[in-house]
């Protein structure tokens, strides 16, 4: 036992040479993001990285004395909330925003119930710092962030320990509800809880969209084994919410699961702000937010962009944000220049350098072949700035307008659309005047409405 713990230990502290201290020097190395994660998981399959231990790599000693509350109170639910992921990039995108705005309503909405936002002290601090500043924002009295140890004043545990232990962690804590807003997210970094010991856990699903390009999304073996396992255990749960008809379609359709499956839906993150309502005159440039990621339909956005006449994209740029990976930032770049197109890419944009993009931008696209939700066209509603989406997803499901939809196999139908937008100011004044009207249907405090017969039973 003690040698087998002791190689245990080895294949750990190889691990995070290779994996953690190698991210300097592949970093620098000009590789795809996905043959960094081949990498990486062929080093994690040849070294059994699911069964290695768990290290804190940084201190959270600071954050786990200050943080939490000891009292109890009799009779008040106890909704404990899974925010591990959001100290990595998550917090970022749209599964992080989508997290933090439900929160905030459903602890708005359901002021008499307490609520955990709960990470583990395994890994990095990460983003946690932000989170906890989002949170003391709300001046929510109900709302704690809590850090759990799971390694108990040891340097090591192993995965499974470190499960048991967050479990008796939240078990003591005589929880009413325990909801896991992103079941997908880092599998491999976070601490997850036996659902089992708990009689009320909700999960939300926000897409399956690895199902549906699996060679693109899991290309190895361990990568589809750890989705499968990940979906898995999200059936086990009492409840499933998605944030789409069209999700909740989705997962029913490919899981078979139909018995308390609901879908909450989603809304936008940006306060309206009238001052923000320019008009088409003062509108300039066509943004994208995406990423490298094969669905996300950029190459052909960027085809289609280039078809427009020339006298037009000069006047109106393409600005696409949120492409990180190297390699396909000079991928896109050669499309362009290929066909003589000038096109602005971004990694990622601060929120306010993003809210002036919103509410200066002639014109948002969304190519995807799929989506869970698509959040930009919410955040673009929000400065009631047009949008054109895919054809037969959800994004055709929130927009409800045929003429704003395209196809997204089809570059020329995407350019046409494109032009006819940021050429022909009635028109486009005229789906300005819509979406003013339409973003009404979608709100938070509707999206924690749909949870109030989970949240308040009976």
């Amino acid at each position: 036992m003690r040698f087998n713990l002791r190689l245990l230990i080895i294949r750990t502290e190889v691990y995070f040479i290779i994996v953690f201290l190698g991210k300097k020097i592949y970093s620098k190395i000009p590789l795809s993001s996905r043959t960094k994660y081949q990498i990486k998981s062929i080093i994690e399959a040849i070294l059994q990285v699911e069964n290695l231990l768990i290290r804190s790599e940084d201190s959270f000693d600071s954050y786990m004395s200050s943080l939490g509350r000891n009292s109890i109170e009799e009779g008040k639910n106890r909704i404990a909330i899974d925010i591990q992921c959001l100290t990595k990039a998550t917090y970022f995108r749209g599964i992080g925003r989508y997290t933090m705005s439900l929160v905030k309503a459903l602890a708005s909405r359901n002021e008499d119930s307490d609520f955990i936002l709960y990470l583990t002290n395994n890994g990095k601090i990460g983003n946690l710092q932000l989170v906890i500043n989002e949170v003391q924002s709300w001046k929510l009295s109900n709302v704690e962030v809590s850090v759990f140890n799971v390694l108990l004043g040891k340097k090591y545990v192993n995965r499974y320990e470190a499960v048991e232990n967050l479990t008796r962690h939240l078990e003591d804590r005589e929880l009413t509800h325990i909801l896991i807003p992103s079941n997908f997210e880092h599998p491999q970094d976070v601490i997850y809880i036996d659902v089992k010991a708990f009689r009320n856990v909700g999960v939300i699903i926000h897409d399956l969209i690895p199902l549906h390009y699996s060679e693109h999304l899991l290309p190895l073996k361990e990568q589809k084994k750890r989705y499968y396992n990940r979906l898995t255990y999200a059936l086990q749960a009492k409840q499933i919410f998605t944030n789409s008809l069209f999700t909740k379609e989705d997962f029913v359709r490919s899981t078979g699961r139909k018995n308390r499956v609901e879908n909450i839906g989603g809304a936008g993150f940006y306060p309206n702000k009238p001052d923000s309502h320019k008009n088409f005159g003062l509108r300039m440039g066509i943004l994208c937010i995406g990423a490298e990621t094969y669905h996300k339909n950029i190459p052909n956005l960027i085809h289609a962009y280039s078809q427009i006449d020339p006298d037009i994209r000069k006047s109106d740029p393409l600005v696409i944000i949120g492409i990180k990976d190297k390699s396909k930032i000079t991928e896109l770049h050669g499309i362009a220049e290929e066909f003589n197109a000038k096109i602005d890419l971004h990694e990622f944009v601060d929120d306010e350098t993003l809210e002036d993009l919103y509410a200066n931008s002639k014109l948002i696209v969304v190519p995807s072949f799929i989506e869970g939700l698509s959040m930009p066209i919410f955040e673009a509603w929000s400065f009631a700035t047009p949008v054109i989406a895919s054809q037969k997803t959800v994004m055709a499901e929130i927009i409800a307008n045929d003429f704003m939809t395209f196809d997204p196999y089809s570059k020329s139908d995407l350019s046409n659309l494109i032009s006819i937008m940021i050429t022909d100011s009635e028109l486009w004044e005229k789906e300005k005047e819509r979406i003013l009207q339409k973003r009404n249907d979608f709100s938070w405090d509707k999206v924690a409405t749909m949870m109030d017969a989970w949240v308040r039973p009976g």
